[in-house]
């Protein structure tokens, strides 16, 4: 509803709405961003600790960092996880799925000849201290980090720049933020569209924490 009001403000202010879908989405994303993110990230994480002089190991990094980060690593990315990836599934993600991903995008604003996406950045508000392993969404239980993180996957196995702006509170005055993703190398034009939308939507009032 929150953006839903704010795309609504948008629009009485001349922005041109589009309602276009991106065929295969979630498969392409499915098949592009888990298995890169989850074979690359402990080796790169661990040579650039080494190389930037922390002195941290990649484990004493985490036990440092959120819980629920903690989770994910613990359960997905260090040797032992339950979803360690296979080379050929890395390799597949690189030169396949990749690369239809990232045709989809381009094939998607050529089409619509928008500036952006635009979508809520996450599908919840802020989950309660604690529910760092699971979270309900839409009445069903799923890992926070999933959920926190879904609608911002596809893009970002994609590599295109995306820009969160808030949008508004919710019933709980819990904030909600409207997320714009651009075509590849248009971060300028992006953060040019960011302003002129901050100044539609103004302002909005803390968090009633």
């Amino acid at each position: 509803a929150v953006a839903k009001n704010a795309l609504a403000r948008l629009a009485d202010a001349g922005a041109v709405l589009v309602e276009a879908g991106i065929p295969d989405l979630a498969a392409l994303n499915g098949a592009t961003l888990w298995p890169i993110l989850l074979h690359e990230t402990e080796p790169s994480l661990a040579s650039y600790l080494a190389t930037s002089g922390t002195g941290l190991s990649v484990r004493e990094l985490i036990a440092r960092s959120s819980p629920t980060l903690q989770w994910v690593f613990e359960n997905f990315v260090f040797a032992g996880g339950k979803s360690s990836v296979p080379d050929d599934a890395y390799s597949a993600a690189l030169s396949k799925h990749q690369p239809a991903l990232v045709a989809a995008y381009r094939d998607y604003f050529a089409s619509t000849g928008v500036e952006a996406v635009v979508f809520p950045s996450v599908p919840m508000t802020a989950p309660k201290i604690g529910e760092d392993a699971e979270v309900d969404l839409n009445g069903k239980k799923v890992p926070t980090f999933q959920a926190l993180s879904r609608n911002i996957q596809p893009a970002s196995a994609a590599a295109l720049p995306g820009l969160v702006l808030p949008a508004g509170l919710d019933r709980n005055g819990l904030p909600v933020g409207l997320e714009f993703d651009g075509p590849a190398g248009s971060d300028r034009a992006l953060l040019g569209l960011g302003l002129t939308i901050e100044r539609v939507l103004g302002g909005i009032p803390g968090p009633m924490v």
